[in-house]
């Protein structure tokens, strides 16, 4: 559904024209329309949300891994336009930020 532009600004209508204007808002909100944010969208907003929150300087670490999941994981980087290091840090950021979430297991 397009929103249908107000024919003025809204703060020269009265409050009837408003109340009209507006009414879309009043109806209850609901997740079964919305649709997921595009992956190039979510590595943007994920970088700047790294820049924001840069805590320290990076420390260089060697890492072995399976060819195919090197492969895989450079393809990954290149689609989103990030470096691989990058790419490593977010899926252990990722990785993290879901550990937090679980409730953990009741002793």
């Amino acid at each position: 559904m397009k929103r249908k532009k107000p024919d003025k600004p809204y703060w020269e209508m009265t409050t009837a024209e408003l109340r009209e204007a507006t009414k879309e808002y009043d109806k209850e909100f609901s997740t079964e329309k919305t649709v997921p944010c595009p992956p190039e969208e979510f590595v943007r907003h994920l970088r700047l949300m790294r820049r924001l929150r840069r805590s320290g300087p990076s420390r260089r670490i060697k890492i072995s891994m399976e060819r195919g999941l090197l492969r895989q994981l450079d393809a990954y980087a290149k689609r989103f336009g990030l470096t691989r290091s990058a790419a490593i840090a977010l899926a252990v950021q990722n990785l993290l930020t879901q550990a937090e979430n679980q409730s953990p297991a009741t002793s």
